[in-house]
């Protein structure tokens, strides 16, 4: 599987994974389930945005100045198409989705402006939110 620092300024380490844009980080490999169907997915830091970082195992970081962290982590283009910027997401299928949200724990998730969960299964949806617990 290839690495590959496409962007300007950006650094790509490990084995199947992108830093595509300018001053992105990846830091990870690819992640399979064992299902040969679904493949392997990537460890991202998607083009089109300005030093996003995504490590660890097929963590997907689309957004400025955003993190993924942790395995199968993920910053994400909100549902209008925007770019999700300045969002953090870390642990394990963390996820956010809205500018300025932060998702920390297992499964957290925070999809709103500036909204944040903590903890397992954590959610914040709603803007400004704070979700703290499992």
């Amino acid at each position: 599987m290839s690495t590959k620092a496409l962007g300007e300024r950006s650094v790509a380490i490990g084995n199947n994974n992108e830093a595509q844009s300018t001053g992105s980080i990846t830091l990870g490999v690819g992640y399979s389930d064992g299902n040969a169907a679904t493949g392997l997915k990537q460890t991202l830091a998607i083009t089109g945005y300005e030093y996003n970082m995504a490590i660890g195992a097929g963590a997907q970081s689309a957004g400025n100045s955003s993190i993924a962290m942790g395995t199968l982590a993920t910053s994400s283009i909100k549902n209008q198409g925007d770019a999700v910027d300045k969002a953090i997401a870390i642990g394990y299928s963390a996820g956010v989705s809205d500018n300025k949200a932060i998702a920390i724990g297992s499964d957290a998730k925070s999809n709103s402006k500036s909204a944040s969960a903590l903890g397992d299964t954590a959610q914040a949806l709603a803007n400004d939110a704070l979700a703290i617990g499992t």
